[in-house]
């Protein structure tokens, strides 16, 4: 499941910034030495580094159709999955304007359309992306990028999960 939100992410931050496939790479490898090596363009890097059972999770059973069978389903969990932003570029200007993109983007939809979604979110709820605020948890993102000074934007994705689980 975690691809799916990952490939929703990826098709929603393309559309919305936009991040053309031609110019700018999107990865979800840990940001490290070794792998900022590696680059060869400007890279955009969403890390997952946190995941969590949101306190908003929903209990109880409810009826739904599966393949013209009515059944009984648990409510879908809803986890809160933080991800670390960060953008790499050869110049300072250009990371600048990639994160204002990202975080332009954050802030003016505050969720991923459906559009972006891959058919096994068709139903569910769509995902929520949040900015984290100041007194949340975040990650220490220098410890992540092992000393590196990069600037990052610290985002929560929240999203039902369907487990799959019918009675």
């Amino acid at each position: 499941m975690l691809e799916l939100i990952d490939e929703g992410l990826e098709a929603f931050f393309r559309g919305s910034v936009p991040l053309s496939a031609t110019d700018v790479d999107v990865s979800f490898e840990a940001p490290d030495k070794d792998w900022s090596a590696k680059l060869t363009r400007p890279t955009v890097n969403l890390f997952l580094w946190d995941i969590r059972r949101s306190v908003n999770s929903r209990s109880g059973m409810r009826t739904v159709e599966v393949d013209g069978a009515i059944v009984h389903q648990p409510a879908h969990p809803i986890v809160e999955l933080r991800y670390l932003i960060t953008a790499w570029t050869s110049d300072h200007g250009d990371e600048r304007g990639l994160l204002a993109g990202m975080m332009r983007a954050l802030l003016t939809h505050g969720a991923i359309a459906r559009e972006y979604l891959p058919s096994a979110y068709d139903k569910l709820e769509v995902p929520i992306l949040t900015m984290a605020r100041v007194g949340e948890d975040h990650m220490d993102v220098f410890k992540a990028l092992q000393g590196q000074l990069k600037p990052g934007i610290n985002v929560v994705l929240t999203t039902q999960l369907d487990t799959g689980l019918v009675y």
